[in-house]
C-alpha cells in the first residue's frame, strides 16, 4: 500500500535561518514509511530541537514503539505530540485515502487540484479524484504546498 505523508518545519529557529519549509514524501509501503520516519524524518526532528544522541536515541526508541502499534492518521498524531514546535504532519495516509476520504488536507488538496484543473464541480470542490488521476493530484502537492493554505490544519 503506497502512503504520502506530508509535514512541515513548526520551529521557531529553522524559521529565522529561512529553512522552515514543507516536504512530502511518497511511500511506497509499511516499510519504507517506517524507515523514512526512524531515519529521516527523525533527523529532521533532531536538528530542529538540537537533540544530542541521547536524547536522539530515547526519541528513536519511542518512534519505533509508535510506527509498530499505529498507522495513519493515529501514527501522525501521536508522533506530533512528541515533536510540538519542532515539525509537524499535516497527513499521512494512503494515496486512495487522499483521493477519495474527507480529512482537512485532503479536501484542501482536491479543492486546489480541481480548481487548477478547471474540471471542479461547483457543487462539491472536494469530490474524489479517480484513482487513475492519483499520480495527477500527488504532482499538484508541490503548487499546493507553495500556493494552498493548510498550515492551519
Amino acid at each position: 500500500m503506497s502512503w504520502v505523508l506530508c509535514h512541515i518545519d513548526d520551529s521557531f529557529s529553522h524559521t529565522m535561518l529561512l529553512e522552515r519549509g514543507s516536504q512530502y514524501q511518497w511511500l511506497d509501503d509499511d516499510d519504507s514509511l517506517h524507515h523514512y520516519l526512524l531515519e529521516d524524518y527523525l533527523q529532521l526532528v533532531a536538528q530542529a530541537g538540537e537533540l544530542d544522541e541521547e536524547q536522539q536515541e530515547s526519541a528513536r526508541e519511542r518512534f519505533e514503539l509508535l510506527c509498530d502499534s499505529l498507522e495513519g492518521q493515529a501514527l501522525a498524531e501521536a508522533l506530533n505530540d512528541l515533536t510540538v514546535g519542532l515539525r509537524r504532519i499535516v497527513y499521512l495516509g494512503t494515496i486512495e485515502e487522499l483521493c477519495e476520504q474527507s480529512s482537512p488536507f485532503s479536501d484542501a488538496l482536491r479543492a486546489f487540484f480541481w480548481a487548477e484543473e478547471d474540471e471542479g464541480d461547483e457543487d462539491d470542490p472536494t469530490a474524489p479524484v479517480p484513482l487513475e488521476r492519483a499520480d495527477d493530484l500527488v504532482a499538484a502537492l508541490d503548487d499546493f504546498l507553495l500556493e494552498g493554505d493548510y498550515r492551519h490544519i
